[in-house]
């Protein structure tokens, strides 16, 4: 068979859920699969893990996806709050998160930095997923999360790559 056969049948494979005994690296997969997920989140007070000290505290986002159907239904992340900074919109304040993605794939774990804005109740990160899991299920390794306090939303996006 092919090498572009193969490729097909491992995309083909990860796409329906089906475990392949190998998976294509970045390199040989043309494009990874864009992500776009919106989420209902619920806020829960969190103690702030043990090496951070934060000035804005944390917070816990739990939040159960608004369209059926979705591979990622379930989203759980911590927001760590922290200061202003350069670079960042007046009002705002750095803030990191670290976070899971659940659903019928498995689990898919990120990290991302960016920030919140506290007057608008909105903010930003730019999140990195695990490499490994990211090349499993192929997805883009990086994207945004848009959080609106507002109406209790926030938004995964990923450009295909």
């Amino acid at each position: 068979m092919p090498a572009r056969n193969v490729l097909l049948c491992v995309c083909l494979a990860a796409a329906s859920g089906v475990s392949a005994g190998t998976v294509a690296s970045p390199a040989e997969v043309s494009a990874a699969v864009p992500l776009q997920v919106t989420y209902r989140v619920e806020e829960q007070p969190a103690q702030c893990p043990a090496d951070t000290h934060p000035q804005g505290g944390c917070v816990w986002l739990i939040g159960k996806a608004l369209e059926s159907g979705t591979p990622w239904p379930a989203m759980r992340r911590i927001a760590i709050v922290g200061t202003p900074a350069p670079g960042l919109p007046a009002g705002c304040d750095s803030a990191t998160t670290t976070g899971v993605l659940s659903g019928s794939h498995g689990s898919m774990h990120f990290k991302g930095e960016g920030y919140y804005c506290p007057k608008t109740d909105t903010a930003w990160y730019g999140y990195t997923f695990d490499a490994a899991q990211a090349r499993r299920l192929i997805l883009p390794l990086h994207g945004s999360i848009r959080y609106v306090g507002s109406s209790n939303t926030e938004t995964f996006t990923s450009s295909a790559q």
